[in-house]
């Protein structure tokens, strides 16, 4: 990574790099798998790390640039055989939190991407599409859209991440209860 961004900024000075590594892998608790966690967790936390290194001291050492780090509502709070993943997605978002206060010292902006689910990937929880799903045109139009403007996070679609931050400010008994319960009628 440190050499395709050295050969990128040969001629260029390097303005925004969005990062995204993503693997899901099912994992019901019962067939939990410590390698199957390390797995996960080698290509989407470790991949997206592998390319900020050197795209954040490249930005540092211009004084300017825009980080984006992919991530997804699946961080918001664990799910069901999900586990693994929902715990990579965490570890980006909670990254990026830490990085955006300290790389703005140095003038440059890190921001977070939490989206939900984007076509052809089926809808979580047995949810109909529409407002819990966008197609992956839509899903880059917004996060172009979105990029230019200030702020730390870019959610999306609207009605399934305001719904899972809601459901995760319940209290742990409650919001049990309540994924459960969406999981089994879905």
């Amino acid at each position: 990574m440190r050499d395709i961004v050295e050969r990128i900024c040969e001629n260029h000075s390097l303005s925004l790099a969005i990062l995204k590594a993503n693997m899901e892998l099912p994992m019901p608790a019962r067939q939990f798998s410590a390698k199957a966690v390390a797995d996960v967790i080698d290509v989407n936390v470790l991949g997206v790390t592998n390319a900020l290194d050197p795209v954040l001291k490249r930005m540092a050492e211009q004084g300017f640039g825009h980080a984006a780090i992919m991530s997804s509502a699946a961080g918001f709070r664990g799910l069901p055989g999900q586990g693994a993943y929902c715990a990579s997605k965490a570890a980006l978002s909670v990254l990026a939190e830490s990085l955006a206060m300290e790389m703005a010292d140095v003038g440059v902006r890190v921001s977070v991407i939490n989206h939900g689910f984007i076509a052809p990937d089926k809808p979580v929880l047995g949810l109909p599409s529409g407002p819990f799903q966008m197609s992956a045109d839509q899903a880059a139009s917004r996060i172009m859209r979105s990029l230019g403007k200030s702020g730390f996070e870019i959610t999306f679609p609207w009605g399934l991440t305001r719904s899972l931050r809601l459901l995760g400010m319940l209290p742990n008994q409650v919001y049990f209860k309540v994924i459960r319960r969406l999981m089994n009628d879905g």
